[in-house]
């Protein structure tokens, strides 16, 4: 699945409200490349009437984030952050939009490496920097037990699970001891015996039972 200027806009109204807030749209986006719009607002200007160095700054963030996404094929299964972003402002810039564009030149085995430059209206530059942006697959519960059961036999998987519903019985049973009322005591025990239950049935399968 190729990620979209649109995909990316959609993630930054719902992640970034900031950036939204500020006026922040991706241009355009393609493979280890991205362009972002900051328009004109005197709202984001220093006292002098230029444009803040903040503003410009979220404006590079904004683009090497999207540049750094830009091929993780399922963006609901990753999640990223910026590591290191330095910035030198060569000219000021006022009443007019700058264009931020990043191009990523190394990507490892979760960090993302990028330049960006920021243009004023005029196309002069405004402002250049370097940044690294990790990015990574989400842990989610069932990637970690996919991790555990790699490479195993079907029988070794099921040992396995049956250690762990085992270790889930004994889980149930300590939070029934604390539970605030009967009602809850009785589903965490009823969760207990059922796991339980599973850990016998799977050591019957694999000869395993004690």
């Amino acid at each position: 699945m190729t990620i979209t200027a649109e995909d990316i806009s959609q993630q930054l109204a719902g992640t970034s409200p900031y950036a939204l807030k500020l006026g922040i749209a991706c241009e355009e986006i393609q493979p280890d490349s991205a362009v972002f719009r900051l328009p004109f607002d005197p709202g984001n200007s220093n006292p002098y009437g230029f444009i803040h160095g903040g503003a410009l700054a979220s404006l590079a963030d904004c683009a090497v984030t999207a540049a750094a996404w830009s091929r993780v094929d399922d963006i609901e299964r990753y999640c990223g952050l910026t590591v290191d972003l330095a910035l030198a402002f060569v000219s000021a810039a006022r009443d007019a939009d700058v264009i931020a564009t990043a191009s990523v030149f190394r990507r490892g085995a979760s960090l993302c490496f990028a330049r960006v430059e920021i243009s004023g209206g005029d196309g002069s530059l405004v402002a250049h920097g370097q940044a690294v942006y990790k990015l990574e697959p989400v842990r989610t519960a069932t990637a970690t037990l996919e991790a555990l059961f790699a490479g195993k036999s079907a029988a070794d998987q099921m040992q396995l699970l049956a250690e762990l519903e085992g270790a889930g019985a004994q889980l149930y049973e300590a939070w029934a001891h604390n539970a605030p009322t009967p009602s809850a005591r009785a589903a965490l025990l009823e969760a207990a015996e059922r796991e339980t239950r599973n850990a016998a049935t799977l050591r019957r399968l694999t000869g395993t039972q004690s």
